[in-house]
């Protein structure tokens, strides 16, 4: 009965180390992190204002922000060279074709068609802003367009069979 207590306590020491050792990584990423946070709030705010004179109910707004947030804030930050949101456009197949896929493809293919939808809102907002061209812009468009049934396919493709 010791061996086993001994073991447990064990286990519960290495998971509060790792946990710590993981909280100290997210941390120092955090602050390496900040000054691109800092700078994508300025895109951030003007989205959401712009999605508020659009009429838009707060939890749709919240919504666009959370997945725009993940692109600008999370994928586009994901590699070594940091990717500036005004150039992120070029990155649009990338993030559909494989890394939003396999993050949320076990929850059906709907998120997918929000991120899609969040994603041309966003960069509509940039360039009525002025912060990417409305030509890039409008390339972006077309290309999800034509390849949203593409990405809902890998989706459901990526999907387990028990889980559809």
């Amino acid at each position: 009965m010791n061996e086993e207590f001994d073991y447990y306590h064990a286990s519960m020491i290495d998971d509060e180390k790792e946990e710590a050792e993981l909280k100290k990584l997210q941390k120092e990423n955090r602050k390496k992190l900040k000054p691109y946070y800092e700078r994508n709030k300025k895109y951030l705010t003007t989205f959401k204002t712009w999605l508020k004179n659009q009429n838009n109910e707060e939890n749709i707004i919240d919504s666009h922000l959370t997945n725009v947030k993940q692109y600008i804030n999370t994928y586009l930050n994901y590699y070594p060279e940091k990717i500036k949101m005004e150039d992120g456009m070029s990155q649009i197949e990338k993030y559909f074709a494989s890394w939003l896929i396999q993050k949320y493809a076990w929850t059906g293919t709907i998120p997918i068609k929000k991120h899609i939808q969040s994603l041309k809102l966003f960069y509509k907002c940039m360039s009525e802003n002025n912060y990417v061209s409305k030509q890039e812009y409008q390339s972006m468009c077309t290309y999800m367009d034509e390849n949203e049934d593409k990405s809902i396919t890998q989706a459901d493709n990526y999907i387990p069979e028990h889980l559809k």
